[in-house]
Protein backbone atom coordinates (compact mmCIF):
# COMPACT_ATOMS: atom_id res chain seq x y z
CA UNK A 1 0.00 0.00 0.00
CA UNK A 2 1.49 3.16 -1.28
CA UNK A 3 4.67 1.37 -1.42
CA UNK A 4 4.76 -0.46 1.63
CA UNK A 5 4.23 -3.79 2.76
CA UNK A 6 1.95 -4.90 5.15
CA UNK A 7 1.44 -8.32 6.38
CA UNK A 8 -0.94 -9.98 8.85
CA UNK A 9 1.29 -10.05 11.94
CA UNK A 10 0.37 -6.09 11.38
CA UNK A 11 -3.03 -6.06 11.02
CA UNK A 12 -5.76 -6.06 13.75
CA UNK A 13 -9.24 -7.04 12.97
CA UNK A 14 -11.60 -5.63 15.50
CA UNK A 15 -15.26 -5.62 15.52
CA UNK A 16 -17.76 -3.04 16.64
CA UNK A 17 -21.73 -2.98 16.66
CA UNK A 18 -22.65 0.61 16.16
CA UNK A 19 -25.77 2.40 16.41
CA UNK A 20 -27.12 -0.43 18.66
CA UNK A 21 -29.84 1.87 20.76
CA UNK A 22 -32.16 -0.59 21.79
CA UNK A 23 -31.69 -0.99 26.16
CA UNK A 24 -32.63 -4.73 25.97
CA UNK A 25 -29.71 -5.81 24.13
CA UNK A 26 -25.72 -6.40 25.54
CA UNK A 27 -22.96 -6.80 22.88
CA UNK A 28 -19.47 -8.70 24.34
CA UNK A 29 -17.02 -10.08 22.66
CA UNK A 30 -13.19 -10.21 21.35
CA UNK A 31 -11.56 -10.23 17.86
CA UNK A 32 -12.66 -13.14 16.99
CA UNK A 33 -16.29 -13.67 18.12
CA UNK A 34 -19.10 -10.97 18.60
CA UNK A 35 -22.11 -11.75 21.05
CA UNK A 36 -25.54 -9.62 21.22
CA UNK A 37 -27.36 -10.94 23.78
CA UNK A 38 -31.45 -9.99 24.52
CA UNK A 39 -32.87 -9.01 27.69
CA UNK A 40 -35.97 -8.47 26.68
CA UNK A 41 -38.69 -9.96 29.11
CA UNK A 42 -40.97 -12.44 28.26
CA UNK A 43 -44.28 -13.82 29.89
CA UNK A 44 -42.29 -16.80 30.96
CA UNK A 45 -39.34 -14.46 32.68
CA UNK A 46 -42.35 -12.39 34.91
CA UNK A 47 -44.34 -15.80 35.86
CA UNK A 48 -40.99 -16.95 37.24
CA UNK A 49 -40.20 -13.65 38.90
CA UNK A 50 -43.51 -13.20 40.38
CA UNK A 51 -43.19 -16.70 41.79
CA UNK A 52 -39.32 -16.56 43.39
CA UNK A 53 -40.65 -13.08 45.08
CA UNK A 54 -44.05 -14.74 46.50
CA UNK A 55 -41.48 -17.56 47.59
CA UNK A 56 -39.26 -15.32 49.20
CA UNK A 57 -41.91 -13.50 50.84
CA UNK A 58 -43.20 -16.90 52.28
CA UNK A 59 -39.41 -17.97 53.71
CA UNK A 60 -39.37 -14.43 55.22
CA UNK A 61 -42.76 -14.63 57.11
CA UNK A 62 -41.81 -18.29 58.01
CA UNK A 63 -37.95 -16.92 59.49
CA UNK A 64 -40.39 -14.06 61.78
CA UNK A 65 -42.61 -16.44 62.91
CA UNK A 66 -40.15 -18.65 64.03
CA UNK A 67 -41.26 -21.41 61.98
CA UNK A 68 -38.33 -23.97 60.66
CA UNK A 69 -38.77 -25.12 57.11
CA UNK A 70 -40.22 -28.41 57.70
CA UNK A 71 -43.10 -27.14 60.03
CA UNK A 72 -46.64 -27.30 58.76
CA UNK A 73 -48.13 -24.88 56.68
CA UNK A 74 -50.56 -23.86 54.71
CA UNK A 75 -50.06 -20.80 52.69
CA UNK A 76 -53.02 -18.77 50.69
CA UNK A 77 -52.03 -16.00 48.51
CA UNK A 78 -54.84 -12.88 47.66
CA UNK A 79 -54.52 -10.75 44.76
CA UNK A 80 -56.36 -6.96 45.22
CA UNK A 81 -59.85 -6.87 43.38
CA UNK A 82 -57.78 -4.49 40.99
CA UNK A 83 -55.92 -7.30 39.13
CA UNK A 84 -59.13 -7.63 36.73
CA UNK A 85 -57.14 -4.50 35.21
CA UNK A 86 -53.84 -6.23 34.77
CA UNK A 87 -54.67 -10.04 34.30
CA UNK A 88 -50.97 -11.23 33.84
CA UNK A 89 -50.45 -10.83 37.74
CA UNK A 90 -53.52 -13.71 38.40
CA UNK A 91 -52.18 -16.03 35.45
CA UNK A 92 -49.03 -15.89 36.40
CA UNK A 93 -49.36 -17.04 39.92
CA UNK A 94 -52.08 -19.61 38.78
CA UNK A 95 -49.63 -20.85 35.92
CA UNK A 96 -46.35 -20.94 38.70
CA UNK A 97 -48.71 -22.43 41.79
CA UNK A 98 -46.63 -25.66 41.80
CA UNK A 99 -43.74 -23.92 41.32
CA UNK A 100 -44.49 -21.70 44.55
CA UNK A 101 -45.52 -25.03 46.38
CA UNK A 102 -41.98 -26.66 45.35
CA UNK A 103 -39.89 -23.98 46.17
CA UNK A 104 -41.51 -23.45 49.64
CA UNK A 105 -42.32 -27.04 50.30
CA UNK A 106 -46.07 -26.50 51.57
CA UNK A 107 -49.49 -26.72 49.91
CA UNK A 108 -50.67 -23.25 48.41
CA UNK A 109 -54.12 -22.20 48.22
CA UNK A 110 -54.83 -19.11 45.54
CA UNK A 111 -58.22 -17.85 47.18
CA UNK A 112 -60.28 -14.75 46.64
CA UNK A 113 -59.31 -11.58 48.23
CA UNK A 114 -61.99 -11.05 50.04
CA UNK A 115 -62.05 -14.10 52.15
CA UNK A 116 -57.95 -14.04 52.31
CA UNK A 117 -57.10 -15.20 56.10
CA UNK A 118 -60.57 -15.04 57.32
CA UNK A 119 -60.45 -16.47 60.88
CA UNK A 120 -61.80 -19.74 61.28
CA UNK A 121 -61.49 -22.31 63.93
CA UNK A 122 -59.43 -24.68 61.75
CA UNK A 123 -56.52 -22.51 61.42
CA UNK A 124 -54.50 -19.78 63.24
CA UNK A 125 -52.65 -16.68 60.71
CA UNK A 126 -48.90 -16.33 61.38
CA UNK A 127 -48.15 -13.71 59.37
CA UNK A 128 -48.99 -11.89 56.34
CA UNK A 129 -47.85 -9.62 54.26
CA UNK A 130 -48.70 -7.93 50.81
CA UNK A 131 -46.44 -6.32 48.07
CA UNK A 132 -47.10 -4.26 44.40
CA UNK A 133 -45.12 -6.55 41.73
CA UNK A 134 -43.17 -5.25 39.06
CA UNK A 135 -44.26 -6.37 35.77
CA UNK A 136 -42.04 -7.09 32.69
CA UNK A 137 -42.18 -5.30 29.51
CA UNK A 138 -44.89 -8.29 28.06
CA UNK A 139 -47.78 -6.44 30.33
CA UNK A 140 -51.22 -5.93 28.84
CA UNK A 141 -52.27 -3.37 31.27
CA UNK A 142 -49.63 -1.26 33.06
CA UNK A 143 -52.06 1.61 34.12
CA UNK A 144 -53.78 -0.88 36.21
CA UNK A 145 -50.89 -2.93 37.39
CA UNK A 146 -49.83 0.06 39.55
CA UNK A 147 -52.18 -0.34 42.31
CA UNK A 148 -52.42 -4.34 42.02
CA UNK A 149 -51.21 -5.35 45.25
CA UNK A 150 -50.25 -9.67 46.16
CA UNK A 151 -51.26 -10.61 49.65
CA UNK A 152 -49.57 -13.28 51.32
CA UNK A 153 -50.73 -14.99 54.33
CA UNK A 154 -49.41 -18.55 56.45
CA UNK A 155 -51.56 -20.40 58.58
CA UNK A 156 -50.88 -23.25 60.73
CA UNK A 157 -54.16 -26.10 61.16
CA UNK A 158 -54.90 -26.36 64.79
Amino acid sequence: LCGHSISSEGITLQRQVVDLEAKHLEVAGATDVAVIVDFTADEELMQLAMAREVSNRIQRLRKSAGLHPQDPIKVQIGVSPEASESPDILKALQSREADIARMTRCPIQIVDFAIQGASSDSAQVLGEDAFKPELGASSTSKQGANSVSVHVTILREL
